[in-house]
């Protein structure tokens, strides 16, 4: 193939590159349609080739039929945690995802470690509660430092009143 002629291929190709196709968005005709269904119709695919089919429309096309052990991936979990997580972001992490660290380390809050809440009591309407709907992790420092163990366990209640400075909470 002559040089010049190759060079203008090249040339052509890097000017279209990036530009909608011409049949972007076109549907075929009835037509066309009935044109495309005749072409096919009555011709059998070989066992072979649907299954080839299958395996080109399953998901995963990198690992096909393969199974990654347990142990292999759990060795997978732990090397991607912490500061090797693709999603690390140091000190900038958010308060939301300081409370799900929390959650994640020591579970679901399931109790009030203040020591002066008492339950049963009256709620606003005036109703009796044997004991709160939930439970909720509150930060100690109030500065929302990394270290989990600047979490307790509050009820609603308590928790609002501490956020507030209305009730000040000895914790070991």
């Amino acid at each position: 193939m002559p040089t010049g002629q190759y060079t203008r291929t090249k040339e052509m190709y890097k000017t279209r590159m990036g530009s909608v196709p011409w049949n972007l968005g076109v549907s075929p005709s009835e037509e066309s349609r009935l044109k495309m269904r005749n072409a096919h119709l009555g011709k059998k695919l070989s066992e072979e080739t649907k299954s080839k089919m299958s395996l080109i429309h399953s998901g995963n096309k990198y690992n096909l039929g393969k199974t990654i052990p347990s142990d292999v991936r759990q060795k997978m979990s732990v090397a991607h945690k912490g500061v090797k997580a693709y999603q690390w972001k140091g000190d900038n992490v958010s308060i939301e995802g300081l409370h799900h660290r929390v959650k994640v380390e020591f579970g679901i809050a399931n109790k009030c470690e203040n020591p002066e809440c008492t339950y049963p009591r009256k709620n606003k309407r005036g109703e009796m509660m044997a004991k709160p709907k939930r439970y909720e992790w509150a930060n100690i420092s109030k500065r929302y430092i990394r270290d989990v163990k600047d979490f307790v366990q509050l009820c609603p209640s308590c928790h609002r009143q501490w956020d507030l400075g209305i009730i000040s909470i000895n914790f070991k």
